[in-house]
Parts: structure tokens; sequence; C-alpha cells
């Protein structure tokens, strides 16, 4: 098992009424977790959050749960969560990271199971985590990218991946914008350049329909689109071609206004 086959959520609710169903519905589905990063509920989102920064603080040496569990147990923090319900909420963390994570028993690599979670939950001090160095780079990419694009993620229960949750929210975007923004390849407004390669790269892909969301956000875009050399220069290259095919319509009819007064201006000399 893999933190991801932990909670089949469309399994548990579309039917039965057991156990199961019962503490998924509470502490998944009414929480507005079912398919969302952020609950409705504040409280909630900050034990989320604490378990998030566990995670990637363990990014450079190992780091115990007890560190994570003395949190939510210190009446001083004032969660006071019941411990039955924390490896819900440690598993729906750790799936943002898949393939990048180790747990430790002791010095002894174990596997993420359910079985391993309920360990941890009952002996926190014997067990530690340890994330694949560069995720929190990662983690810090998607982030800037997702508040970036966030006015046009889907409002619909899509069930997907934080990966192609942003890729879909960066096509709305180019959806979006006038017609003359998504097609035209010179800038009337500066002298009649042609627009910069990537933008029209980036153009080109997000229009394309077979597209791997995490190979693109983490291989593609960066590198071939836009051909930066880390994670961060990406992120600020993606802002500038955002705000510029923005304002692209807007120059381009300040552009067109100030040409035409221009010819009406030396018609009428004449």
């Amino acid at each position: 098992y893999t933190p991801r086959t932990l909670f089949p959520y469309t399994t548990l609710f579309r039917s039965g009424n057991g156990p199961e169903t019962t503490i998924f519905r509470c502490t998944i589905k009414r929480k507005g977790l079912f398919n969302r990063n952020e609950s409705d509920d504040e409280n909630l989102n900050e034990i989320l959050t604490e378990i998030n920064n566990f995670i990637l603080n363990s990014e450079k040496k190992k780091r115990s749960f007890s560190d994570l569990y003395d949190i939510f147990y210190n009446a001083n923090f004032g969660y006071g969560l019941r411990a039955g319900i924390i490896p819900i909420y440690i598993a729906l963390k750790m799936k943002d990271y898949l393939e990048k994570i180790v747990i430790y028993f002791g010095e002894k690599e174990v596997s993420m199971s359910i079985e391993t979670l309920n360990r941890i939950n009952d002996r926190p001090d014997a067990y530690s985590i340890l994330l694949e160095k560069g995720s929190k780079n990662i983690e810090d990419y998607i982030t800037n990218l997702s508040n970036l694009f966030n006015e046009h993620k889907s409002k619909k229960d899509s069930g997907y991946s934080r990966y192609t949750s942003l890729l879909e929210a960066m096509q709305n975007w180019l959806y979006s914008l006038p017609k003359y923004a998504k097609e035209c390849k010179v800038v009337s407004y500066s002298q009649y350049k042609n627009i910069d390669i990537d933008i029209i790269k980036l153009r080109n892909e997000l229009l394309k329909f077979d597209i791997n969301p995490r190979d693109f956000l983490l291989n593609k875009l960066p590198n071939q689109i836009l051909s930066v050399t880390d994670l961060n220069q990406c992120f600020n290259r993606i802002a500038v071609i955002k705000r510029e095919l923005y304002d692209f319509i807007i120059n381009t009819k300040k552009h067109l206004i100030y040409e035409t007064k221009e010819v009406l201006d030396r018609k009428s000399v004449v």
C-alpha cells in the first residue's frame, strides 16, 4: 500500500454504512476534503499545515513522529486530537509526496502501509520520517503556481491530483484570454517584434489535450519550454508571461488608438 491507496475515497463514499465508511465521511467528506487540499474547517486546516510542515522539515534529516504527536497532544497548542484520527490526516498529506518519503522503525526502513501508520500512532517515538532532497523546492513551486492560477481552478468535484488541478487551471487561464492574445505572434506596441518563443511554446503546449501533468510541470515546462535552470526561475517567468498576456490586448488597443490618432493628425495637417 501507498498513502494514495490508504483511503479509496470513491469506494468508501458510494456504498455501505460500516465503521470505515462512517469514519471516512466524518473526517474527510464532511470536512470538505473529498476532492480538495483544504477543509471548510479552519482549525483542521491548521492541523493539516502542521503535518505538511513536519513532512517538509524532514528533508535534511530524519524527524521523529513524536515531534508531531507532541504538538497534537500538548494542551498548550489547543488541538486536543483523538489518536484514532491522526493517521488519517497524516496519510492524507503523505499522498502529496508519493515515492519521496521513507519511514523508519529505529534505523530500519519500513513500508508505508495502514499497519505502519497504526504502529506509528501507538509508538510515535519509535518511528521517523525522511523526505527526499529537493521535495521542498517542488512543494514551494507547486504552491506558488497554484496561488498564481487560483482564480482559474475548476469548482467541480473532480477528484484530481494537485498536478492535474494545476494544469487544468493553467489551461483555463489560457482559454479565458482573448483570441488575439492566444494566437498573435508579434507585439504591435513594441515595434512589431516577435513574441518571445517561450510564450509561443507555452500557449501551444497548454492547448493540447493529452498532457502528463506531473511531467509537464516538473520537467517539460522548466527544461523544454522555458529553458530555465531551477523551479524558482520557472515560476518567476510564468508570472511574467501571465501578466504580459493579460495586458496584451489592453496594450494593443492603446497602441492602435495611438496610431489611429497619429494618422488622423497627419491627414488634418495635409
